[in-house]
């Protein structure tokens, strides 16, 4: 899978759960099995909704891909504490205080900049974390992203724990691959 994601036109929106950045123009895109998906948003959770080894990380980022045909793919990073992230360093001074406000990123944001050097990754049918829940494609990086103790707060001060409970995984295959980021 080669993740091709270049930088965007955005806004920062407060949207009343979560911290999200809308991409205004989507460019970027990411093929998964035989369709494309091009990038539409992505936002935060604090702390992680996801876990690995029964460990639950300081924040996930969620990065929402959608195809022609309208289903979708979300790629998710696993976030701990740790150098700062430049991504993070456009979105945290855009964030509203009030929910259904939004602030236009005066600079393109480049969602390639939130992911991991490492490239293996886990992929596995699930659904959203939030409504509505509806089925999809997960790719979840395995080696986490980091962002500064700063960030992480300025995240939670905004929305923390807002996570949907782990779900069970009904049986459903998980595998672990290799992702190839790109773009320019």
């Amino acid at each position: 899978m080669q993740v091709d994601y270049r930088p965007e036109k955005s806004v920062v929106e407060n949207n009343g759960h979560v911290i999200e950045v809308q991409i205004e123009d989507p460019d970027g895109s990411v093929p998964v099995g035989n369709k494309d998906y091009e990038i539409k948003r992505f936002h935060v959770h604090t702390p992680s909704e996801e876990k690995i080894d029964g460990r639950r990380f300081d924040a996930s980022v969620h990065l929402v891909n959608t195809s022609a045909d309208g289903e979708t793919a979300a790629i998710g990073l696993l976030v701990e504490e740790g150098p700062p992230n430049p991504v993070m360093d456009q979105v945290v001074p855009l964030i509203p205080d009030t929910a259904g406000d939004e602030n236009e990123a005066p600079d393109r944001i480049d969602p390639g900049g939130l992911l991991p050097a490492d490239d293996e990754a886990f992929q596995f049918k699930g659904s959203l974390t939030t409504p509505p829940c509806e089925g999809l494609e997960w790719i979840i990086y395995r080696q986490p992203a980091t962002m500064s103790g700063d960030q992480l707060a300025a995240l939670r001060a905004a929305y923390d724990g807002n996570i949907r409970p782990i779900q069970s995984g009904n049986g459903r295959p998980i595998t672990l691959g290799r992702v190839v980021s790109g773009g320019q």
